[in-house]
């Protein structure tokens, strides 16, 4: 013991789950497949952010079906959809400029739509150990459920797997519901004072903005902390 706390055990096992996973090495990836854990991944802000390139396609190679998350949502968009496209367009970038270095071209990629669906909804499920409750329609599973609606934007719809995940935005979420009870019907959500939520979100940018001297929609960045400079 140190200070009076207890050294957690240094162990891995199927409770753990491990975020991002950018920076680790493929041997490490090997460990947490071989150990039954799990991987959240938030590919949006880790290329905006230097977390390090995406490990989509290794956490794959090792093993892996991540689950996808949204990180620093003041930074990023905050719904999955927009998650799912920069996934795929992650990985599928980085497999095209390995081809075009090698003088090749692809015809095919091995991650698909369905996977990246996949991702969002089971695979994120079984991130958390929820698996066994939602993450799929499933009888005796609880009744999450999202309805969409096919806007011109997903005409003409011949692969819905695919116009979600290559499409769809939050606007086309007609109809939630979480546990059988409804969240959003008809595009609104329920329950949801929408000008109250506008005027408080203002109030709170005012505020923080005033304290730090900053009139919204002018040039702004933080210090670099000392800790940070080379």
């Amino acid at each position: 013991e140190q200070a009076g706390v207890a050294q957690l055990p240094h162990r891995l096992g199927p409770d753990i789950t491990f975020v991002h996973c950018t920076s680790l090495p493929d041997e490490e990836l090997a460990m947490i497949a071989d150990s039954g854990g799990a991987v959240s991944i938030a590919p949006e802000v880790e290329l905006h952010m230097g977390h390090g390139y995406p490990a989509t396609g290794r956490l794959l190679a090792a093993g892996i079906r991540p689950g996808l998350g949204v990180d620093v949502v003041t930074g990023v968009g905050g719904d999955l959809f927009g998650c799912m496209r920069v996934a795929l367009a992650a990985e599928r970038g980085q497999q095209h400029a390995a081809a075009l270095e090698a003088g090749r071209q692809l015809d095919r990629f091995e991650l698909t739509t369905t996977d990246m669906l996949d991702f969002a909804t089971l695979a994120g499920a079984r991130t958390f150990g929820m698996e066994s409750i939602t993450g799929s329609l499933t009888p005796g599973k609880d009744a999450d459920l999202i309805l969409l609606r096919p806007g011109p934007n997903l005409l003409p719809l011949n692969n819905p797997v695919a116009a979600a995940v290559l499409a769809a935005t939050p606007a086309n979420v007609d109809t939630v519901l979480v546990r059988g009870r409804v969240q959003k019907s008809g595009g609104k959500l329920a329950g949801v004072d929408h000008q109250r939520l506008r005027r408080l979100a203002d109030q709170a940018r005012d505020r923080l903005f005033g304290q730090a001297g900053v009139r919204p929609g002018e040039p702004w960045h933080p210090e670099v902390a000392e800790a940070w400079r080379p």
